[in-house]
């Protein structure tokens, strides 16, 4: 029964209804046959039931992502512990095998040199373009489960050289120290133009970018770049082409806030996700080719609501607390079951990889979508 229901929960990613961005919702006509083009993945590193809770209470109003018309309750934990961390958690997300906390993209009992394959890995071999952007450092957890693999996250120096061979096509975020200057050559040797700066990015003709900030903020000071500028920049330059992509987006910060127990700033940072999520939104309004994704890796902080719209952090660590998991297209299609009693229900984090693989692999086919 249990593979039945990822089986089925994979399916549903094509019956989803993009209400968020276009006019009341549902369009009349038809959906377009064709496949599905671009998948944007966005995780807000840390953020639980309780941050978003929080995140609407601070915005007077709902989350860029409360409407999506399917969500699900996800599981977090890791091959060797019931409460993950991010290397675990995004290599789930990442390739679909759950792997032990501290592992990116290597399934528990394999040597470090033999990664598995990623929905990057899997978007580029179909001739589709990727791309990786992160908040914090490139080599942080989230985007090197993604764009790289190692048995430990600290082994930052083969973590950045194991960039070079996965050739993501767009990598994004903060770096410090020498992990990334030092290896400049090799990045350029494999294709990349290197890149200080958005401004610098945007005049680059290569046919991969890395881009490297001194500091990425929630809304911009002085010199930094903005989790937000660099989305719109991704957006742009891996639709270029034309050949569609899939994109994985990391508002990284909730999580560092979470830990510190900082709570205003928490708030910021996920205000600045959900700013992103907007961005992501709008560009993909008139398009049927497109799923938005929104999710977690895991919750941080155990963060708690007084009832009084006041909140409290009980830990500065990570829980075992499920997270969210929304999902959104544009059209909605009619699929031979009753896929309405799977919305609410709950999926695993490993079902993240399987339901963007198949939605890759799947055509949508023309059918009437009733107006609203």
């Amino acid at each position: 029964m249990k593979h039945l229901r990822i089986f089925m929960v994979c399916l549903l990613g094509v019956i989803l209804v993009f209400t968020t961005c276009v006019g009341t919702g549902r369009l009349n006509g038809s959906v377009p046959e064709g496949p599905i083009k671009n998948i944007i993945l966005m995780i807000g590193d840390g953020m639980g039931t309780v941050h978003e809770d929080a995140g609407r209470t601070a915005k007077s109003g709902p989350l860029e992502w409360d409407n999506f018309n399917y969500r699900y309750s996800m599981t977090t934990y890791s091959a060797d512990n019931p409460v993950t961390e991010s290397a675990a958690a995004a290599t789930a997300m990442a390739t679909g095998v759950k792997t032990n906390n501290g592992w990116l993209a290597i399934a528990p009992g394999s040597s470090s040199a033999e990664p598995l394959d990623t929905i990057m890995d899997k978007a580029r071999s179909m001739g589709k373009l990727s791309g990786v952007i992160t908040s914090d450092l490139l080599y942080g957890a989230t985007p090197a489960a993604f764009s790289s693999f190692e048995t430990s996250r600290s082994n930052t120096n083969s973590v950045v050289e194991r960039q070079i061979i996965k050739g993501v096509d767009l990598l994004m975020g903060g770096h410090s120290g020498n992990a990334y200057t030092d290896r400049k050559s090799n990045f350029e040797r494999a294709g990349y133009g290197f890149a200080a700066s958005l401004a610098s990015a945007k005049n680059m003709r290569q046919n991969k970018i890395i881009a490297l900030f001194s500091d990425v903020t929630p809304f911009g000071a002085g010199t930094s770049e903005t989790l937000q500028d660099m989305t719109v920049f991704a957006l742009d330059w891996l639709s270029r082409k034309g050949l569609g992509f899939v994109l994985m987006i990391e508002g990284a910060k909730i999580d560092h806030r979470s830990h510190d127990n900082n709570f205003s700033a928490m708030i910021t940072e996920l205000l600045a996700f959900d700013e992103c999520v907007k961005i992501v939104k709008d560009w993909a309004a008139l398009r049927d080719d497109t799923v938005i994704i929104v999710t977690a890796d895991h919750e941080t902080g155990g963060l708690t609501s007084n009832n009084d719209g006041t909140y409290i952090f009980t830990t500065n660590g990570h829980t075992a607390a499920n997270v969210n998991f929304n999902i959104a297209h544009r059209f909605s299609e009619d699929l031979p079951f009753e896929w309405t009693l799977l919305n609410g229900g709950t999926i695993d984090n490993t079902d993240v990889f399987n339901i963007m693989r198949d939605l890759l692999d799947l055509k949508l086919h023309s059918q009437p979508v009733p107006p609203q």
